[in-house]
């Protein structure tokens, strides 16, 4: 098991045809016109990069931040962990005992990576002023 700041990630291992759930999100992508989920080879392609980049976080290289989220059950804290130089993203929520992988992405949409760039800095700047 991962572990960041101390604590355990864990992921949705409830089945979703035959493999767990997070496993099938982090390997597939919601297609815009059938809305099916489609395999992205991008994205298998960094599979072996997620736990390195969960337990090297403090690594300059990655950029860490908060950010509050509306989810279906209310607001959560979520926390961005981004190589930059790779184009790939996860996303953990906080809970009492640990961290839960909410997804893994290569963001390959340039306006998306000037978003996550922007609400690292946000983050950063409110942080030093703290």
């Amino acid at each position: 098991t991962p572990m960041f700041l101390g604590k355990s990630v864990f992921h949705d291992q409830s089945d979703d045809g035959g493999k767990p759930r997070a496993f099938v999100h982090i390997t597939t992508e919601e297609n815009k016109d059938t809305v099916e989920r489609e395999l992205c080879l991008r994205r298998c392609e960094r599979l072996a990069w997620i736990r390195p980049i969960i337990e090297n976080s403090d690594n300059d290289a990655v950029l860490v931040w908060k950010k509050e989220q509306q989810t279906l059950k209310g607001w959560k804290t979520r926390i961005y962990l981004f190589l930059e130089q790779e184009d790939f993203l996860l996303i953990l929520e906080e809970k009492t005992k640990g961290h839960f992988m909410i997804t893994a992405i290569y963001v390959d949409n340039p306006n998306q990576k000037r978003k996550h760039l922007k609400a690292y800095n946000q983050y950063n700047r409110l942080d030093k002023s703290s």
